[in-house]
This record gives C-alpha cells, structure tokens and sequence, in this order.
C-alpha cells in the first residue's frame, strides 16, 4: 500500500476544507442571507454614556414656574428636588412607553406584564436555535476564531501555507532550534500585517458572536419563573423581584448592534460536519445549508423584533425608578486577538510536529527496505475508517499493520527451526523449555488473533458490517459518532493487546535462543546440551537457520520500538 500522503495544508488544518470550496460555499450562503434590514440589534433607545445629561442640569433646565412647583413639592414631601423631578420624569418616561408599547408593564402597581411575558418566551425560542453551533464554536474559541479568520482574511491562511510550512523543505533537511523559530518569526509577522479594517471586521464579527452567546446564557427560565398568574393580568411579575433579571438582559440587549453576514455564515460551517439537527427535513448538503440560512434569518428577524419592540432601558428605568439609569457596558472576548494567535501557533505545532514524524518515517522506510525488503510500511488489507466520512483515526495503524505483514509473510519460516529446538533439544534449564513452550503457542495465537482481526475489519465482518450500515445512511448523526467511536475504542484495545503479546514473544524468542546458541546476554537462559548435534549433519545450517530466526524476531521487536512513535499521533478520543 502506498505511503500516506504528508499532512494537509494549514488550508485544511484550519477548517477542514480548501479554499475553493470556502469560496462556493461562501457565495451560496451569501445568496440565502435575510434582510440586512432585521439583522440589526441595536436598541432605539440606545444612549451613549457621554450623552447622559445630569438630572440636576435637567432641571436647571426647566421653567421657572415649574422648578418651583418641584421645590414646593420636595418641601411638602421631605424630599430632595431631585427625588421629586426624578418621578415626575419616570412618569412622563412611563405614559410615552405605555402609548408606544402597551401592555408591557403597569407602573402604577411595579409589575412587567403578560405582553413583556410573551416576548420574552419567544425571544428565548429564537435564542435557543444558536445553542448548538454557539456551544461548538465555544468548545475551542481559538480554533474558531481562525476559522473566522479564514473567511475574512483567506490570504493569511495562504501565507501560512507558502512561508510557515515545514513541508516546504527536504525531509532530509537537518533540523535546528533556530529552524523552528524562523517559522515562528514569520508567523508573527503575517498576523501583525493584517490589514486593520479586516481586523477591525474580524472583532466586529467575534463580538457579535459573544452578543449571541451572552444572549443564550440569560436566565430565561428564571425570568419567566418570575411571573405569576391572575393578579393584574394573566401573568405578571413584580418589578423588585425580577430586578436582577432586568439588569442582565439589558446589558446584553440594549448593547446590540449589526450582524455581519461572516458571523452567522461561520457558525454554520465550522459546525457543519458536527451538527444535524434532530427535525432537518434537508437530503443535501446545499438543503441544510438553506434549511439553516431560513431558519437562522428567521431568528434573527425575531430577535430584532424583541429590541425593536421592548424598550428595555426605558422599562428598567421605569421599573427602578431612576430615570437616569443605564445597562452595565457589555463586555466579553476581549482576548479574542490572543487566542486568535495561540491558536495559529498550535497548529504549527501541529504541522511542525507532523513533518519531524514524517522525518521519522523516511527514516524508518529505509529500514524496512534494508531489512524486510519491504518498499513501503505494510497495512492490514481492510482499513474501512479511512473511508468514513472525512477519516477517522487509528492509533495503531502502522504497528497492526507490520505484525499483520510479518504474521502473514515471515511467520511460518521463521518459527520452523524453533519448533525443531523445542521439540529435540535438551535444555539444561527446564523453565527455559517451559517458557520456550509457551512462547510459540503464544506467538501462534497472535497470528490467529491478527487474522482474525483483519477478516472482523472485512466488509462481511463484525466490524466492517458496523461501518458499512453507518456510512450507508450519510449523515454522521450524534449516535453514529458515539457508535464509531465505540467500535474503534475496542478495537484500537484488542490490537493493543496483540501489541503487547507480540513484542512479549518478541523478546522471549531473542533470549531463549541467544542462551541455547551460548550467547548469554540474560543469565537466567542457560544453553541447550545437544545443540551441536540436533539435524546431524545439517546441523550447521541448522544453527545458522537458528540464528536467522532469532535476529528476524530481534528486528521485527525494533521496528515495532520505531514505528509507536509515528503510530500515535495526536490524543485519543
């Protein structure tokens, strides 16, 4: 079998597909994207806070005639002149959101009301459709954030590619400290000459995102637990019981803004190969991805429709009494930049990685050459996860596939003048006979178990049967990640063991037979009495034949020894 291909391109590495296929996918998304109009968050009523104008200079700035009714009310009241405008402009604040918005609460008697209820409820349906692509983006902010990146800046992902890639060099290129850190120079200075306005855009996009995922977070149920039914309206709830509740949504609503296109459009392709919803009706690729676009443009309409239509600075000022309080400042993925770069950094690592093993892996393929006369490293015949969905990993793959090799074209000739020892010579040291014994039995059973192992992988075995019925129904569901992922686990834990037994052998075979021939590297294997006359007058091509057999034993445990370091890249599931 041919030499896998060396590690994708940071193209790949970064979003999982190349950027011909971004740019498609890109201009198809674009084509269903809703109204720019509704993907506006920005309250109506939004304030900045240098715009704020003191209730002491509001006043100043009334009539004469009116300060002085203020006054003579503060006097009769025991109250600050202040106190006493502040009501009077809570009030006014109160009749014109009541005209605008009716039915969103009742001042008179501190409570929110049915209508402020029944937003509420739908603004939580349309939150809760982010959840999933939200969460999946959140599980490793840094890889999505370059994924972002991808999309906005597609050239910063092409020189990467051209200046920080290992595989732009020999294999047999030497390698060096100052090497690496050349490649770590280079990418520091491409993240620093990104344009400002496609940086600037990049933290407009992570924003928005964070906007979504603090929206998401609200306690929407305690806020709707807060209601009560059949008190001053079929459900209401008292404004100094859900105060807190008030103060956190509106430092995330009343602190929206636009929605770039790239936000949304990013969302769905970095989860896309993770997330199919439960209730898709789409066959297609192209049919979820429109299935998404409506659905998430009809969400957003929908979200735009809550801030639109629920002042809700005006209704925490009414509720708190104060008509000059404003939301906490909305706050969140200010390291974005960091992680951004921490993450371009991981996968040269990654890459760096990859190219040392693949250094390895030459190495170790002029080996296989020079000893086993083998062109290339040998794989077990059925590999069927290398044909589910994008690939999914194997943690002994070139291990499995050697012992597979060495079981299937070494075995038999080289386990023939053992059985000759074990079964005529005298071994002065029984125990040594009894381990010999056990040694071939055990090897056999690892050619059983590799075999067995392969005709389980074959598309009419256990395993294979598994992966067939899976790949047949196309999508890669939660249930048939959990299942693939589950058959590996045991799989990877029987080869494993085959492993183990293998190298067991290995060892034993090495020792025994180096005491029998009188090499004693190992004092507890002593020699064999009647060595030199076992096959009589054969019996120097039979210890030559001996001897052949051990060191083939001895090589195939060290290309075992090399072949685990590039067997086991990256973490297990």
């Amino acid at each position: 079998m041919a030499e896998e291909k060396k590690a994708g391109t940071f193209d790949r590495l970064v979003s999982s597909i190349s950027d011909s296929e971004r740019k498609i996918l890109l201009d198809k998304m674009h084509a269903l994207a809703g109204d720019p109009t509704t993907q506006e968050m920005e309250s109506e009523d939004r304030e900045e806070s240098g715009d704020l104008i003191s209730i002491e200079d509001k006043l100043k700035a009334e009539s004469i005639f009116y300060r002085f009714i203020v006054w003579l009310r503060s006097v009769f009241t025991n109250s600050t002149k202040e106190d006493v405008y502040n009501q009077d402009q809570v009030m006014s604040l109160f009749r014109k959101v009541d005209h605008s918005y009716p039915g969103l609460l009742d001042y008179k008697s501190g409570y929110l009301l049915s209508i402020f209820y029944q937003k509420l409820g739908e603004l939580k349906v349309a939150a809760e459709f982010f959840r999933p692509y939200l969460e999946a983006a959140y599980e490793n902010p840094g890889a999505f954030y370059v994924f972002l990146g991808s999309l906005i800046c597609p050239e910063v992902t092409q020189e990467m590619d051209e200046q920080v890639d290992p595989y732009s060099l020999p294999l047999t290129r030497e390698v060096t400290g100052e090497l690496r850190s050349s490649f770590l120079r280079k990418m520091e200075e491409i993240i620093k000459n990104i344009p400002s306005h496609k940086r600037s855009y990049m933290y407009t996009c992570v924003t928005t995102i964070e906007w979504f995922y603090q929206l998401l977070k609200l306690p929407f149920d305690r806020f709707k637990n807060s209601f009560a039914q059949g008190i001053v309206d079929s459900y209401c709830c008292k404004f100094e019981v859900c105060s807190s509740e008030l103060s956190a949504f509106s430092k995330v609503l009343c602190n929206g803004g636009p929605v770039p296109e790239e936000a949304i459009t990013s969302l769905y392709l970095f989860s896309s190969n993770k997330i199919i919803p439960i209730d898709s009706e789409a066959t297609d690729d192209d049919g979820r991805m429109k299935e998404f676009m409506d659905k998430a443009t009809a969400n957003i309409s929908m979200i735009h429709m809550f801030v639109k239509t629920v002042p809700l600075r005006q209704v925490c000022r009414i509720a708190f009494n104060n008509v000059q309080w404003s939301p906490e400042n909305f706050r969140g993925a200010e390291d974005w930049f960091v992680k951004y770069k921490e993450h371009w950094k991981k996968l040269f690592e990654q890459k760096w990685e990859s190219w040392l093993r693949d250094k390895k892996k030459a190495m170790i393929n002029s080996q296989l050459s020079s000893v086993f006369e083998l062109e290339d490293f040998p794989m077990l015949p059925h590999r069927p996860w290398t044909q589910m969905w994008e690939g999914i990993p194997f943690h002994f793959e070139y291990t499995s596939g050697f012992i597979f090799w060495f079981m299937e074209q070494k075995y038999n000739e080289a386990v023939q003048p053992l059985k000759m020892l074990l079964l005529e010579g005298a071994f002065d040291n029984k125990d040594n006979r009894q381990e010999f014994a056990n040694t071939l039995n055990d090897i056999m059973q690892v050619s059983n178990d590799v075999h067995q192992v392969n005709e389980d992988l074959s598309s009419m075995g256990q395993i294979g049967l598994v992966f067939d019925k899976i790949a047949a129904n196309h999508l890669r569901t939660l249930q048939a990640q959990s299942k693939i992922e589950s058959t590996m686990l045991n799989l990877e834990a029987t080869v494993q063991n085959i492993k183990k037994n293998f190298c067991n052998d290995c060892r034993s075979i090495v020792k025994i037979v180096d005491g029998a021939l009188g090499d004693r590297k190992d004092t507890r294997y002593d020699g064999v009495s009647n060595l030199s006359m076992l096959k009589g007058f054969g019996n120097a091509t039979f210890k030559q034949n001996l001897k052949d057999s051990k060191d083939l034993f001895a090589a195939a445990l060290d290309m075992i020894r090399e072949l685990e370091p590039i067997d086991l890249p990256g973490n297990k599931y």
